[in-house]
């Protein structure tokens, strides 16, 4: 029986580059990373070989055209420097990723009541512990036959893979902010249908651009539970 209470679904970032000032504490964060981290062990056994299936697809294809790319170099050296893998929220430093402080973080990851999802181009959708590699993908790219990777997931039921792991985990509460760009491949309709089971929170952020400055902050203010920053929104 899942522990999960609150899940946060949220996106990735385009940029990928490792968090230099995380870099020195990368021993003490992965004592605390759980045993088990991958996502697809929420799902049922149909769901779970469906995904890793996909993902494989993505990333055989990926290589194949990586060798072609002017920042295959680049992507060497980040493997060589990081061993190629690090948890997907260390992984990720775009604006909102850099709001959030390495404390809240290990907050997170201290609190086993609360999981976060992330999406992505590169695995369909990861849990922010899982260990990931960097790569050039993102959501608009056209891996396969001219389709965006967005599509691409949503024709091949990412949202109801998403929605199985739901009902398998059944948490009390779920916080939705993840991009207008990400949002199409969750199960929204399932969600909003049956809030009943659990209460269901899409915060919104102004600003345009500048929102995922905002996003970044609410985010860790929510980990590192600090609530009078939460009132701000």
């Amino acid at each position: 029986m899942s522990k999960i209470k609150t899940l946060v679904i949220m996106n990735c970032s385009k940029t990928k580059n490792t968090r230099s000032d995380f870099i020195e504490y990368l021993q003490k964060i992965e004592r605390l990373l759980p045993l088990t981290s991958s996502f697809a062990d929420f799902l049922d056994k149909q769901y779970r070989q469906q995904l890793i299936k996909l993902q494989q697809q993505v990333e055989d294809q990926k290589t194949k055209t990586m060798y072609k790319s002017v920042d295959h170099q680049r992507s060497m050296k980040d493997m060589r420097v990081s061993n190629g893998n690090l948890p997907a929220f260390l992984r990720y430093s775009g604006r909102v990723f850099q709001n959030v402080h390495l404390n809240s973080w290990i907050n997170a990851l201290l609190n086993p009541t609360m999981d976060i999802w992330i999406l992505t181009a590169f695995r369909g959708i990861v849990r922010y512990t899982e260990s990931l590699p960097r790569y050039d993908l993102t959501i608009h790219d056209k891996l396969f036959s001219g389709k965006s990777m967005r599509r691409w997931w949503r024709e091949h039921s990412l949202t109801q893979i998403i929605w199985n792991a739901i009902e398998n985990v059944r948490p009390q509460e779920i916080i939705i902010i993840a991009s207008k760009s990400y949002q199409p491949l969750l199960p929204l309709k399932e969600i909003l249908q049956y809030n009943s089971q659990f209460e269901v929170k899409i915060p919104s952020f102004p600003g345009g651009m500048g929102s995922l400055h905002h996003k970044g902050r609410w985010l860790d203010a929510f980990l590192s539970g600090n609530r009078l920053e939460l009132k701000k929104w």
